[in-house]
């Protein structure tokens, strides 16, 4: 995270900065860098990914994205979050090519994997996130029903939870 009094970034700035190349988020200008993966972390992440990626390549539903894709939240001021699995149907994925820069969209579905060092109070303010760019990108009527966000406590347990609008 900045320090005290340090000036925020813009997204396009992080996308260039020396903490993106690690495990790190932006949330409103500020960084807030993050460990690195612990090996459980890595099978949960890589295992949920593979299934949801050939679910989605089969069914030509859009595109899956593994950890540490960057996704430009909107609505939310400079926001770029890193979910350890993400979804995005392929109706909203941008007409041109994705680029080299972060993906404009909140995500169809996410799945957060709390790492040992990770708050439950910090893994629900990723989810509110989420939850707000969702209702930023389609107002509270047309909002596809399917959406939802997966939150892990461990390898042991799964919680899951219908994003509500």
């Amino acid at each position: 995270m900045h320090a005290h009094g340090a000036r925020r970034l813009t997204a396009a700035e992080f996308l260039v900065h020396p903490a993106a190349a690690g495990p790190s988020e932006l949330v409103r200008g500020d960084i807030r860098v993050m460990t690195l993966a612990s090996g459980a972390h890595g099978v949960i992440a890589g295992v949920l990914f593979a299934a949801l990626n050939a679910f989605v390549e089969e069914r030509k539903l859009g595109l899956a994205f593994p950890d540490n894709t960057g996704c430009l939240l909107p609505g939310l001021g400079d926001t770029v979050r890193s979910p350890n699995v993400a979804f995005v149907a392929a109706d909203r994925l941008p007409s041109e090519d994705i680029g080299a820069g972060w993906i404009a969209v909140a995500p169809d579905l996410i799945a957060e994997i709390l790492a040992p060092s990770e708050s439950a109070e910090e893994l629900e303010a990723k989810l509110r996130d989420y939850r707000a760019a969702e209702r930023g990108c389609y107002g509270s009527s047309t909002r596809p029903s399917g959406s939802w966000a997966f939150a892990m406590a461990s390898a042991a347990s799964i919680c899951s939870q219908k994003a509500t609008r």
